[in-house]
């Protein structure tokens, strides 16, 4: 029988076996709380290099119950140097199972119990190779494993992010939207398992487009993932703060700065994103109200059938198509009744008014930023 491994999490039941069920964002109000919680995850952590073969992984209890027990890494060190174990998190088990060649998702429809069985015998099976762990020690003293990365990992630490645009934003022009807590629980500045994501607005100078009555408001926002999802970057988007919809515009002088975590990513994010903030924040608005205006008028199709294509085709699923028109008719007519559901803005409104409903940023943005690149069928 599989050895049994104590994991005391110190949370309750429903936050219990993150590993089956990816946890909500965690919330911020301003950039310098969440400086010091990354700085804090930062002060806490640290990497441990193994060879996969080296590795176990183990449920820490035998109940038949998905989602009931945690699953952790077990590391046993060579030469007697003792054994590390860590909590898995959802991310983490994705990156496990990738090492070691298995389907995260089939096996979060299993109790952790049984689950053990089938990815003990892969990790055993796999082809030799090495990993670096990312593991940061609890308040109390339970190890977290939060990324599996391969040695040569470029790590863009997020707290170096969030000082960055501590430093470079004017926090008395560039705030998290007041009216964005009443519209959406996520909040603009949050982490979470894979990312750690800042949304700020410029209220101060909005933009005012013809016909409508709600001003939109220019945003810069930045993201980070320390352990290994996706890359480091900033760009810009528009703040519909009438229904907290984020447009992601992406106009050539806004392009979205984008630093993969190759070994030289540390000293490219000093070099090239840090100071691309300062053209971000100083840039004028004329040309962003320009291109909002011309995609007001510009259509994407002449029926919904042909915008419903359309967006398939610009890779939008078929129901999120469907629901993002519907979204479009309900919230953008009956703010400017002379506009098309199926202009360009519009419907690049619903879709970001559909990705509200995302419980995290990431997948949220992932949607909009796809969004943001139906502007340039503007002519």
């Amino acid at each position: 029988m599989v050895q049994q491994v104590e994991a005391r999490s110190g949370r309750s039941d429903a936050a219990m076996a993150a590993w089956a069920h990816r946890p909500g964002d965690h919330v911020f109000d301003s950039v310098e709380k969440l400086v010091e919680h990354t700085r804090e995850l930062k002060d806490k952590s640290f990497t441990e290099e193994a060879a996969v073969e080296h590795l176990q992984i183990r449920a820490t209890g035998d109940a038949m119950r998905v989602g009931a027990d945690e699953m952790v890494v077990v590391h046993d060190r060579a030469e007697g140097d003792g054994t590390t174990v860590g909590l898995l998190n959802n991310h983490s088990f994705n990156q496990y199972c990738q090492n070691i060649g298995a389907r995260a998702g089939e096996y979060r429809k299993l109790p952790a119990a049984i689950a053990q069985m089938p990815l003990m015998w892969l990790t055993q099976n796999a082809d030799r190779k090495d990993v670096k762990m990312l593991l940061t020690r609890g308040d109390n003293d339970i190890v977290q494993c939060r990324a599996i990365n391969s040695p040569n990992y470029g790590r863009i630490w997020n707290h170096e992010l969030a000082e960055a645009v501590l430093k470079y934003v004017d926090p008395d022009i560039w705030t998290v939207p007041d009216v964005s807590h009443f519209h959406t629980p996520m909040g603009f500045i949050s982490t979470n398992d894979k990312k750690v994501f800042i949304f700020l607005a410029n209220e101060k100078n909005p933009i005012t487009l013809k016909g409508i009555d709600k001003p939109l408001f220019r945003g810069v926002y930045a993201w980070n993932s320390e352990v290994g999802d996706g890359t480091a970057g900033c760009a810009d988007f528009c703040y519909n703060s009438a229904c907290a919809n984020r447009v992601m515009v992406g106009l050539t002088e806004f392009k979205e700065l984008v630093i993969r975590h190759t070994a030289g990513a540390p000293d490219r994010w000093v070099k090239e994103a840090v100071p691309a903030f300062d053209k971000y924040v100083n840039t004028s608005t004329q040309k962003i109200a320009g291109l909002l205006e011309a995609s007001r008028k510009k259509k994407v199709a002449k029926t919904e059938k042909g915008a419903l294509q359309w967006m398939q085709e610009h890779g939008f699923t078929k129901a999120l198509s469907k629901a993002a028109l519907e979204s479009a008719r309900e919230e953008e007519r009956g703010a400017d009744p002379s506009s098309s559901p199926l202009s360009i803005y519009n419907v690049v409104q619903g879709l970001s008014a559909e990705a509200r409903a995302k419980e995290n940023n990431d997948e949220r943005v992932a949607i909009e930023l796809l969004a943001g690149k139906l502007f340039k069928a503007v002519g």
